[in-house]
């Protein structure tokens, strides 16, 4: 379900989402590989910062090592991006079949 989740918003939005690489189902177990996409873990920003001290933009209390500026920023940013980017996209997804590919997974607790 996830392989194919991906696909398709892949397809048919702009939404930022990795490709999928390989999928491995067996009675065992189920493997998803997905590309590795660069980047800083938004909860890691402020101790990351890359952003110079501008005493203009941001407060005295700016560092590069620990810039909750910053972190707010992103956080501001990510959600924005998020609310007026990436759900009107996903909004948009229709389809006239049960599933992502026509194909209903329980999960396992369902008998």
């Amino acid at each position: 379900n996830e392989a194919t989740a991906l696909k398709l918003v892949r397809e048919k939005t702009m939404v930022p989402v990795p490709q999928v690489l390989d999928v491995v189902e067996n009675d065992d177990d189920n493997c998803l590989t997905v590309e590795s996409v660069n980047g800083i873990e938004l909860t890691k920003l402020k101790d990351v910062c890359r952003q110079e001290p501008n005493h203009e933009v941001v407060p005295d209390s700016h560092t590069k090592k620990n810039s909750t500026v910053c972190q707010t920023t992103a956080n501001q940013n990510a959600e924005r991006f998020t609310k007026e980017s990436m759900l009107p996209q996903l909004k948009r997804l229709k389809s006239s079949q049960n599933g992502l590919n026509g194909v209903v997974i329980l999960p396992p607790w369902v008998t």
